[in-house]
């Protein structure tokens, strides 16, 4: 009995996000007679697993100011809740939208996109919002009353009486303030 000789296989392409990949081995004989021989490889598609949670910050009581992003995750935190099951590079990119900024209602969302470096993609939100939830505060002093005067009202004496622009000057707030008298 003669063994048969085989060729080298001809293998298929090798799909990137997972598959099959086939090797076809030809077999000849010494009389010339072939026969295939199919092998197939199957490769898994690789996952890309979230392992955290993200939450939004909400109803901060603070004017609107960029710095209530450092109360967003980084990049590298939101890295850090991804699990590659090829061991791929995972690469986290951000994308910040200041949707209001507003002292009386603000908010900031950033947008995670993550990649693997192959065929697996996700995106996650997360959003820091507040307002200005406090009064304003006085901080000079208040003008004492003006007592004792004994004349009509159409006569009066408002001297001593303060604008609206000296009674703003003692108050301070994160936001603009308005004074009517």
């Amino acid at each position: 009995m003669l063994a048969p000789t085989a060729t080298s296989p001809v293998i298929s392409e090798t799909p990137e996000c997972g598959g099959d990949v086939t090797y076809t081995y030809t077999y000849v004989d010494c009389e010339g007679n072939s026969h295939d021989w199919t092998f197939t490889y199957t490769i898994e598609h690789p996952t890309l697993t979230f392992l955290g949670s993200i939450n939004d910050v909400e109803n901060v009581n603070a004017c609107y100011s960029e710095e209530h992003k450092a109360q967003l995750l980084t990049a590298d935190q939101v890295k850090a809740m991804y699990s590659s099951s090829c061991s791929r590079e995972i690469t986290v990119s951000t994308n910040d939208v200041v949707v209001s900024s507003s002292d009386c209602n603000w908010k900031i969302t950033r947008t995670y996109n993550i990649s693997d470096g192959g065929c697996n993609t996700n995106s996650k939100t997360m959003s820091v919002s507040g307002s200005d939830q406090t009064a304003p505060a006085l901080t000079g002093t208040w003008p004492t009353n003006i007592t004792g005067q004994d004349n009509c009202f159409a006569n009066r004496n408002i001297h001593g009486l303060y604008s609206n622009d000296q009674v703003k000057a003692l108050y301070s707030d994160c936001s603009a303030l308005t004074v009517t008298s």
